[in-house]
């Protein structure tokens, strides 16, 4: 290093051995230092903390206690209103449930024959389906096979780039010529 730096030489601080002086390492540090200035005066004291935990612990209680007093009002009103209509519902239920089972019974035998029809149909047109899907699965591996071949095909022809020094100074032997197909 000569006593005077160049412009692309790190300068180093006086009379240290150490690494280079790093002038965006003074701008970073002076720029976290700032942050921490602005930060640190909005954040919450202990005291703040044990202030806010008695006030919500406060709030919570009350308001518990009057969440639990209107539940079980409520609670009562709704087991008695309840108990009526599920009464009521089970006994219009029963007699329902006793007449769509019979419209049930035949409407399931009449579908069933339908869907028995239509499902075979469909098998069929599966197994249409799965040999087009099969045949075309083929098709694009032969594709995707065919393109990679003809693609390295071509990379093996690219004669090599020629490096800077190799430009600058003349070949003694004469560059090869592409392979060709």
């Amino acid at each position: 290093m000569s006593a005077t730096p160049l412009p692309n030489e790190p300068r180093t601080v006086a009379g240290s051995g150490g690494p280079p002086y790093d002038e965006s390492m003074d701008r970073r540090l002076i720029v976290l230092e700032t942050r921490f200035d602005v930060i640190l005066p909005t954040l919450a004291t202990k005291h703040d903390l044990e202030l806010l935990r008695a006030e919500v612990k406060e709030d919570m209680n009350a308001s518990i206690e009057n969440l639990r007093h209107d539940t079980h009002a409520s609670m009562e009103n709704l087991r008695r209103d309840t108990n009526a209509s599920i009464e009521n519902l089970r006994r219009d239920t029963n007699a329902s449930i006793e007449n769509l089972r019979h419209e049930l019974i035949g409407e399931i035998d009449k579908r069933t024959g339908e869907l028995t029809g239509q499902l075979d149909q469909l098998r069929q047109e599966m197994a249409t389906m799965l040999k087009w899907v099969i045949a075309l699965f083929i098709s694009t591996m032969i594709a995707l096979f065919g393109t990679t071949f003809t693609l390295i095909n071509a990379i093996k022809t690219v004669p090599p780039a020629r490096t800077a020094s190799a430009v600058s100074q003349p070949s003694s032997s004469p560059t090869p010529a592409p392979l060709s197909r």
